[in-house]
């Protein structure tokens, strides 16, 4: 009975052995430069706007920015270039890059007089890409990353402009093409921006101090006119 006893450990011992040892047991620890859905989630602030860095310049990511030979697009819809206050629109983004399969992205709205964040944004695409940050950032999420085709990947969200007209705004993005070997050395980081200007023709600094100009002249040259406006008025007059 004790020499059965003894055999059964000996017996389960060489079946754990084999099973620490297997070929297919390992593979699934071990790094797979093809795996889906296992990008690194990194925090807010990678955008390349004032006072944000980039995954190139924190040192994550080798390579400096806009060095590599891939191609970024950001587009609004409608290719607008004056937003209108609460008006709601779709962004595109666009990667390209041979012998890329993951990509990543992370874009920002900034006030051009003060650099505050401003506008909201909404996720089109719930599965790809987060919000970050109380939604002041957005960017891929774990599976976002995957190249939908070869070489290339494009996603979505959409951006709504303040209720108010805050003068210009600009929005920044920065984007990474990954050779996803899980250290920091072959990847590509690229930025880019667009300023949307005022609706409504404010200066840079958000002020109505262009429009108290044209009031003074309105009131030279035509003071019964300028009677009967006011500043709000003086476009009209």
């Amino acid at each position: 009975m004790k020499k059965l006893s003894v055999l059964c450990v000996f017996v389960a011992f060489i079946s754990m052995s084999f099973l620490l040892s297997d070929p297919i047991k390992e593979k699934v620890h071990a790094y797979d430069t093809k795996a889906l859905c296992d990008a690194p989630l990194v925090g807010s602030g990678y955008t390349g706007a004032p006072g944000n860095t980039t995954c190139a310049q924190s040192g994550c990511h080798s390579g400096g920015v806009n060095n590599g030979p891939g191609e970024v697009t950001f587009d609004i819809e409608n290719g607008v270039t004056d937003y209108t206050p609460g008006a709601s629109y779709t962004m595109t983004i666009t990667m390209q890059q041979s012998g890329v399969s993951k990509f990543g992205f992370q874009t920002t709205s900034r006030k051009v007089s003060d650099n505050s964040f401003i506008g909201s944004n909404t996720l089109l695409e719930t599965t790809r890409t987060r919000l970050i940050t109380g939604g002041q950032y957005v960017a891929t999420n774990a599976c976002g990353s995957d190249a939908t085709v070869p070489d290339s990947i494009e996603w979505t969200y959409e951006w709504t402009a303040p209720t108010i007209d805050e003068g210009p705004i600009t929005l920044y993005l920065a984007t990474i093409a990954t050779n996803h070997n899980h250290s920091s050395s072959g990847d590509d980081t690229y930025t880019t921006s667009m300023t949307l200007g005022s609706a409504t023709g404010l200066d840079d600094s958000g002020d109505l101090s262009s429009l108290i100009h044209l009031q003074v002249f309105l009131h030279w040259k035509v003071p019964q006119v300028f009677r009967k406006c006011t500043i709000q008025q003086v476009s009209k007059c």
